[in-house]
This record gives C-alpha cells, structure tokens and sequence, in this order.
C-alpha cells in the first residue's frame, strides 16, 4: 500500500515544522538579549554625553549693547533701555580636533576636543549707527558674544583679543 510512504512524508514536515517552530525561541531570546545590549550602549553614551556635553555648534561673535533711549509716552519722556545686536561682517573659526575614548562599564564610545580660534570683525559703520540722535549706548555694559550650543562641553576659555 502506498499509504505509508504518505503518512511518512508527512509525518517528517511535520517534525521540521515542529523543529523550526521550537528553535525559535532561543533565537527570539537571543534577539531580545541584543536588543537589550543595544540600549545599555546607548545609555552608556548618553551618560558620557552627559558628563562630557553634547554636539557643539559654535557661531561667530556677537556685540550685545544696551542702549538708552527718551521716548515720550503719555505726554512724558522715559528713558527705555533696550539691546542692540551687532553681528559680525567677517568671521573665522579654526580648529583642531582630537577624538578620546571614554568608558562606561564595558561600554566606550568616543569623545572629541577641539581647540578653537575664533576671529571676528564688526563694521565700523554698524557700531556708529547705534549712537543715533537721541539713542545713548551703554559701552561699560556691552557684552561679546559667542553662541555655543551645549556650554557644559566648554573645558577652558584661554584668551581673548580685541
């Protein structure tokens, strides 16, 4: 009889299909175990990110300075101070990079420090127009500015020149 044959051809895709569908446990186990490696790397990142600061991006330097002006509101003059932004009309930034290696339990992942030298130039006639007619800047309060996106990354400040 040719039955047998039959019922052993599909007793044996049976048993693979049986087979196949028990292996997938440990294979799913051993996915999950990866998937959870994964997330300890990248928390370990984060928190030497954390310690160390985030992506930097550095602008070119601004001039931040108060200026005092009499404004006349309600049949009387006050005095208004508001702050007048000069941005620079040329700007330079250069740097040298230096890539470290910092660890967090068997986690590294790698860290950069940079020197930087930043140059910049305000115009002469943008500096002038803030001491319009009726305007009075503030010098001894101006500030210089360089925007830096994460300061907790920010080691040293060596010199500055004017």
């Amino acid at each position: 009889m040719t039955i047998r044959p039959l019922q052993g051809a599909t007793s044996k895709v049976l048993g693979i299909a049986a087979l196949a569908l028990v292996m997938l446990i440990p294979l799913a186990q051993v996915n999950d175990l990866v998937g959870e490696r994964e997330g300890r790397a990248r928390e370990a990142t984060q928190k030497i990110a954390e310690r160390w600061g985030a992506q930097q991006v550095i602008a070119a330097p601004v001039l931040v300075v108060p200026v005092q002006r009499r404004v006349q509101h309600d049949k009387e003059w006050i005095t208004v101070e508001e702050r007048e932004y000069v941005l620079a009309d040329r700007a330079a930034l250069t740097g040298r990079m230096a890539p470290e290696l910092r660890r967090y339990g068997i986690y590294e992942t790698a860290v950069y420090t940079a020197d930087i030298g930043i140059e910049g130039r305000f115009d002469g006639a943008d500096i002038a127009a803030l001491a319009a007619p009726g305007a009075a800047p503030q010098w001894a309060r101006a500030e210089l500015r360089v925007p830096v996106a994460d300061v907790r990354g920010i080691r040293r400040v060596l010199t500055l020149h004017f």
